[in-house]
Formats: structure tokens, sequence, C-alpha cells
């Protein structure tokens, strides 16, 4: 005498199926968003490499009094870049004591900044998820005026 599976049985299966196709569903829509993710904070940390080089390079071709006597954490750029923002700041580097660091060239002011480059963006991502909302990504370069030209 052959029998089948119950009514109870295949209801289990299937649900035991269900949950294990649903967890992988999960999984792999948990692995898209963090590679989305990765690639934008990717591409947003080439921009804020690609902005470091220019303001050296611009403040390299000529002598720019309005960068090296900029107040600290002014603005020195703002603007975006497709859907990034960006904003570039300068900060002067300080002895100890209090007096400016670099090489003397007659002048009272200093020789040695540090540029900052922020450049932030809002993800796409819906909902309020850890991680997700306005994103940034920061990175700096020291610069001497006396050895920009090198």
């Amino acid at each position: 005498m052959r029998r089948g599976f119950s009514l109870i049985e295949v209801m289990f299966a299937s649900g035991v199926a269900a949950i294990g196709l649903l967890t992988l569903l999960g999984a792999l829509l948990s692995v898209k968003r963090a590679s989305l993710k990765t690639a934008e904070s990717e591409r947003a940390a080439a921009l804020a490499d690609q902005l470091v080089e220019r303001t050296v390079r611009e403040v390299a071709r000529r002598d720019n009094e309005a960068f090296w006597g900029a107040a600290d954490d002014s603005s020195w750029k703002a603007g975006q870049d497709g859907e990034f923002r960006y904003e570039v700041t300068s900060r002067q580097i300080m002895a100890r004591s209090g007096g400016a660091l670099g090489m003397s060239t007659g002048a009272s002011d200093n020789n040695l900044r540090c540029i900052y480059v922020k450049v932030w963006w809002w993800s796409t991502e819906a909902g309020s998820r850890q991680g997700y909302g306005q994103l940034q990504v920061t990175t700096s370069r020291l610069i001497n005026r006396i050895r920009i030209g090198d």
C-alpha cells in the first residue's frame, strides 16, 4: 500500500523552504546595499583626492595670499560635482609654543597649512536604517608654502 505525505507535512516543509528563501533574499539585498554604499564611498573618496590635488596645484601655480592668509576652517572652495557636494578648508599648523611652523620668509604668516576636503552626499536608500542618510568622506594633506613648488 502506497502512502503519501499528509497535509501537515507538506505545509511544514513549504514553511521551512519559504523561511530559507526569505533569509537568502534578505542576505542578497544586504549585500547589494553594501556594495552600492561602497561604490558611492569610493567615488566620493576619488573626488576628495582630486580636489586636494587640484587645490595644491592651484596654490602652487601662484603665490596665493588669499589661501595662506585665510582664517582657520574658513571655506576655501565649495560646490557640487554630480550627486556629491564638497567643501575645501584649511588650517594653520602651529607649534606648541603658539608660533608659526615652517621656514621663515620674514613675513608673520604661517608657512604650513593642512588642507581638509569633505565630500558628502545623501544616500538614495529610503528609511531610517543605520548608515543611510547623509554620508561623507574626508581627506587631508599637509602643505608647506616654501616647498610646494618642488
